[in-house]
């Protein structure tokens, strides 16, 4: 992380609209941590304790500080769009930035062992035992369309939480595993001790409630499943 940083302007937009800061911020979380980690946020608030990134020091807290210093060290007329999308491009851009950061430090001869190259297909990389995996897949530096992007993560989080307060735990955990996560049934069937058809059932019926739950914050109708029918 930069050592030096700009002075925050006292008269920024955003400092004046906290409300519109804090959900900017949350979803600037959401990008970080899914760039950081390959996976969305669990169906909760944010994780009790920080994760680090293999091969630094570095947590999605830290990366979002930096993000959020940054943006509100940018001035408003040199805005073009808006502070949503511009917000999101630079909360990706700080957390590519970190991976790459971490993909050169573990190129020491110290963690050679613990590099893992991914492919860039893999839906879900794991980690060894020691925790030292990493996803190195190769990341993008900007983003194409920064405000669609921001809605769609937006619209995440909105689903998650709209979950959370519908299903039931074995529901949403099936539900989160599948639309956020992309595993398959078969791993999913293997953790709960069911069949992948059971799963299906169960995704199906989570997906039912939400899209038909009169409350659902979503207007775009059913949300896209994720992960692959392996059964």
């Amino acid at each position: 992380m930069n050592s030096v940083s700009p002075a925050f302007d006292p008269a920024h937009p955003l400092q004046a609209d906290r409300q519109l800061l804090d959900e900017i911020a949350d979803v600037m979380y959401a990008e970080i941590h899914k760039t950081l980690f390959s996976g969305s946020l669990p169906p909760g608030e944010r994780p009790p304790t920080e994760r680090i990134l293999s091969g630094t020091a570095v947590s999605a807290e830290d990366v979002l500080a930096e993000a959020v210093e940054h943006l509100l060290c940018y001035p408003p007329k040199r805005l073009r769009g808006s502070w949503q999308a511009l917000g999101f491009t630079i909360a990706h851009n700080k957390a590519v930035s970190a991976v790459r950061a971490a993909h050169a430090g573990l190129r020491g001869t110290d963690h050679r062992e613990s590099l893992h190259l991914i492919p860039i297909d893999t839906p879900n990389p794991t980690q060894d035992g020691a925790g030292r995996a990493i996803d190195l897949r190769l990341l993008p530096t900007d983003v194409d369309d920064p405000e669609e992007a921001y809605i769609k993560r937006q619209q995440s989080l909105l689903l998650r939480d709209f979950a959370r307060e519908v299903l039931d735990d074995r529901s949403l955990h099936v539900f989160f595993a599948i639309y956020f996560e992309g595993r398959t049934r078969t791993e999913i069937a293997r953790d709960l001790d069911v069949t992948p058809q059971r799963i299906s059932q169960i995704h199906h019926q989570a997906e039912k409630r939400i899209r038909t739950h009169p409350d659902n914050p979503l207007t775009s109708g059913q949300p896209h499943q994720g992960g692959t029918d392996d059964h």
